[in-house]
């Protein structure tokens, strides 16, 4: 399995596979384990996230999980508050 590294605006990078059949259509697709990392969340969390609701859009193809990055930043962005007052929103 080839993969490359790419660098968002954190500058952190993430791998994309790029072995087999391009099942993105055009989506910056990442493996679960990577995107847990790029939210600098557990693994667990981001599974329960899913099971419980609340967590990124995700993908499922064939049996594994993908986050499409444009999503995880979306997501990360819609939790930034400036201050304690703006949970009740």
């Amino acid at each position: 399995m080839s993969t490359s590294k790419h660098h968002h605006k954190a500058g952190t990078p993430h791998i994309i596979e790029t072995s087999g059949p391009d099942l993105s259509h055009g989506h910056d697709l990442i493996p679960a384990k990577d995107a847990a990392r790029y939210l600098r969340l557990s693994s667990s969390t981001m599974a329960k996230l899913r099971v419980y609701g609340g967590g990124p859009a995700y993908f499922k193809l064939r049996r594994r999980i993908y986050y499409d990055v444009a999503d995880l930043d979306e997501w990360i962005s819609c939790r930034r508050l400036e201050s304690t007052s703006d949970r009740s929103k």
